[in-house]
């Protein structure tokens, strides 16, 4: 059975298609591998710190003060209508509510006028131990890299579905019109 040239190049549109959506599967899988080894290196740190804590001290979400605010914005763009691209900014939100919403502008300017950056760590002491150092450090990898990497592959994933399943309609829809041209024998 021969096929129109519009079905070929359907067909071949879909076959693009389905590479970048493997692509792109590949490199979120990949994501989500760095995204667990960065939480479990930063767990694991995080008991050793506990287990090397002077005077039964732990480091846990019960120690810290619950006056905090983020020390992280996240920004979200819209590069066209269906597409968002997410990424991490790091400043001190000072008078960010949750009802209140801030320009990443008025958060520089707000980074800028603070001139002592307010290190989370601290809230555990001025001498903490090096592994509670690396818990941070592998937990603002994944807050910082690794979740918004995953979030905007996930994103073009889902717009590479939609674009999939129009083209298998497409297809479908040039297959029945060839099979009603075709003569029955």
């Amino acid at each position: 059975m021969s096929s129109s040239p519009e079905l070929e190049q359907h067909i071949t549109a879909l076959d693009a298609l389905l590479e970048q959506y493997l692509y792109l599967l590949d490199e979120h899988q990949k994501a989500r591998e760095t995204l667990h080894k960065s939480l479990s290196l930063g767990f694991i740190s995080l008991a050793r710190a506990n287990s090397s804590a002077q005077g039964g001290k732990r480091f846990g979400q019960d120690d810290y003060d619950y006056r905090m605010q983020a020390t992280k914005l996240v920004q979200v763009d819209s590069l066209n209508k269906d597409v968002l691209k997410y990424s991490v900014l790091a400043s001190k939100i000072s008078e960010a509510t949750p009802d209140k919403t801030i320009s990443s502008t008025e958060a520089e300017s707000s980074q800028q006028a603070d001139d002592k950056p307010n290190d989370p760590i601290r809230w555990f002491g001025m001498i903490v131990p090096n592994a509670l150092k690396d818990t941070q450090a592998q937990f603002v990898t994944a807050v910082g890299e690794s979740v918004p990497q995953i979030l905007n592959i996930s994103t073009q994933m889902r717009q590479l579905e939609i674009d999939i399943g129009r083209s298998r309609k497409a297809i479908k829809r040039l297959e029945k019109s060839d099979a009603s041209i075709l003569p029955t024998i």
